[in-house]
């Protein structure tokens, strides 16, 4: 990390979907990077899909009855970042209609959700389910100013195509992953020391 931020001065951190970060790696975070550095980190499984095996668990995910002690323990750790605190990402799996039986009591869940977040921190959020990119979310994420994730991955509509039938702009900042066709890179190379396929 050290090195990378003499080159870049935003990461994303994945390790915090998978367990909520302890004080002795967030201040390692802290300590290697410099003044101006962000580090956006994305919630915790825990939180945006709750389900114990592969399958989220509806009756759990977003409901702060369940999640809240662990989103408080989350926001607790990632403060501790101060000013290099980035966005913090919700980033949900596809839902199945098992899950969700449509967008409309997800949307309901996550509103009450995000109007109990604090508002001195920032917030994205990122969709897998393409049908649900409408201006109803969209909307409820500019009401709580939450970024919508402007996402480039292999099985979801690119941002451009999105951004001509919507406004993809629901706060005062952007947040965006490059992903790509993850298998597609895969099968091309196990080496990533050189450009792999020039997107230019």
């Amino acid at each position: 990390l050290s090195h990378y931020a003499t080159q870049f001065d935003t990461v994303e951190a994945d390790v915090t979907y998978y367990r909520i970060p302890d004080r002795k790696l967030v201040d390692g975070w802290n300590d290697k990077t410099p003044d101006g550095f962000l580090l956006a980190a994305k919630f915790p499984r825990s939180i945006v899909h709750a389900g114990d095996g592969p399958k989220p668990d509806p009756g759990r995910l977003l409901v702060l009855d369940h999640v809240g002690p662990d989103v408080e323990e989350f926001l607790a750790a990632m403060r501790r970042l101060g000013p290099k605190c980035g966005p913090l990402v919700l980033q949900f799996p596809y839902f199945n209609r098992d899950a969700f039986a449509s967008a409309g009591p997800f949307l309901e869940r996550l509103d009450t959700f995000l109007a109990a977040l604090p508002d001195d921190m920032r917030f994205a959020v990122e969709i897998r389910n393409k049908a649900w990119i409408t201006q109803p979310l969209l909307d409820l994420l500019r009401g709580h100013s939450v970024a919508f994730v402007l996402v480039d991955l292999a099985y979801m509509p690119h941002p451009n195509v999105l951004a001509q039938r919507l406004d993809l702009i629901t706060a005062d900042f952007t947040y965006g992953r490059l992903i790509g066709d993850r298998k597609a890179i895969d099968a091309l190379t196990d080496r990533f020391d050189k450009v792999v396929v020039d997107q230019n």
